[in-house]
């Protein structure tokens, strides 16, 4: 990775949430374990180029500063800080998360 990133206690409570879900609700341990893995991999992509995910559509969270990533149903929401590619919340695209930020 070409920079660090760091997940904000509640993107953290939010990814928990999201793995107890698919734990219960999916196909149970492999559904949770691929999209933790999707979840790495997106997150990884983010450091190595983190300008390479674009500004959210939403105009509220643009002017934040967040960036959106996707992973299967789910966004992720992060901005940059320092050269740090700061993790700030998981959502179900069907959430209208920009009232929740």
């Amino acid at each position: 990775m070409a920079c660090e990133y760091v997940l904000l206690d509640g993107a953290r409570a939010e990814l928990d949430a999201t793995l107890s879900y698919l734990l219960e609700h999916a196909d149970g341990p492999q559904a949770a374990d691929s999209f933790l893995g999707e979840f790495m991999r997106q997150i990884e992509r983010a450091c190595d180029n983190p300008t390479m995910f674009a500004l959210s559509r939403m105009p509220v969270l643009t002017a934040l500063g967040y960036r959106a990533m996707f992973v299967g149903e789910y966004v992720v929401l992060y901005f940059l800080r320092d050269g740090i590619v700061v993790i700030a919340h998981l959502f179900h695209q069907r959430q209208d998360y920009a009232s929740l930020v």
